[in-house]
């Protein structure tokens, strides 16, 4: 078998045997950079859970937004882990019509957020890339079903997510890990991130305004300030051009004449409700409501009196 976790792996077993009791079932949340070994560190841990609670018969749930992203991204990530290691058992496998692995007697499920069929009682969940989730409500019902572990991973592409809500939380860890933490990574691979340094890598510890260009990144037009913190240095950082220079936020919405807009939605794209008002160049706009709303029945009863 070839074993050799990065030290992510490590972080979360130490962790979770300081922090785990039948009273206290344990949240961490690893934040990082791309290809940063967040994902197989935890199907590290989950193979190393496995072997010590052999033909226990756990129940652990690798999730994704949809079963579509989960079966071609995260199982295949899986299977990849597994084989790597040199333990990836064929007859232990299922893929249709939802893929499904025994490992050790105990059973790991790959499933889509977006299936609300399954409350997915488990011991342990994994909620592969956490910020592609919006819908905190059904991810909170499966936090309050898993009985042992709660595992998030995710690039911090924004600054503002309700994932990061959870810093702080009781018996909740974070992690921060980044590309130089696998010790697996091809050099290509680092190469096509370090790319986006804007940035004399010299210069990485000092404030922004004191450090010196990137020359040759920039001369090959590869530099990219978002890019280099999310996937590089596994910073929160807002997308360029999702900014609005002319936006500016205000306390309360104003006394004036307004309107509602709305856009219907279902499961995966959420219904929204705006309220809006105009007073000369001015446009004012609250968000009231942004979530999925999978039955009429749900929006019907949204209280819109509040309002």
């Amino acid at each position: 078998m070839n074993f050799d976790p990065s030290s992510l792996f490590y972080e979360m077993l130490r962790i979770y045997k300081e922090n785990y009791s039948k009273d206290n079932k344990v949240i961490i949340c690893n934040e990082g950079s791309s290809r940063s070994a967040k994902t197989w560190d935890t199907f590290h841990f989950i193979y190393v859970f496995c072997d010590h609670n052999r033909n226990k018969g756990n129940d652990i749930y690798c999730l994704r937004e949809t079963l579509v992203n989960c079966r071609d991204f995260t199982h295949k990530e899986f299977e990849a882990c597994m084989r790597a290691m040199d333990v990836w058992d064929e007859s232990k496998s299922r893929t249709s019509p939802k893929p499904y692995y025994n490992l050790f007697g105990n059973n790991i499920y790959f499933r889509g957020l977006d299936d609300s069929s399954e409350g997915y009682p488990s011991d342990i969940l994994f909620i592969n890339e956490g910020l592609e989730n919006k819908n905190k409500k059904k991810v909170d019902g499966l936090r309050m079903r898993c009985r042992k572990l709660i595992i998030f991973d995710w690039n911090p592409l924004y600054t503002q997510h309700w994932c990061f809500e959870m810093e702080g939380q009781p018996n909740t860890f974070f992690t921060h890990s980044t590309y130089k933490n696998n010790k697996h990574l091809q050099k290509s691979v680092i190469q096509e991130i370090e790319s986006y340094c804007p940035w004399h890598f010299n210069d990485l510890d000092l404030p922004e305004k004191q450090r010196k260009p990137n020359i040759e990144n920039i001369k090959n037009g590869t530099a990219d300030k978002y890019r280099w913190l999310v996937y590089g240095e596994g910073i929160r950082a807002a997308p360029t051009g999702l900014i609005h220079p002319n936006v500016k936020y205000i306390e309360t919405f104003p006394d004036l004449d307004y309107w509602y807009g709305q856009d219907f939605g279902f499961t995966n794209d959420p219904s929204t409700l705006v309220k809006t008002a105009m007073q000369g160049k001015k446009i004012y706009f609250e968000l009231l409501l942004y979530e999925p709303t999978s039955t009429p029945e749900i929006l019907n009863n949204y209280d819109t009196k509040r309002y």
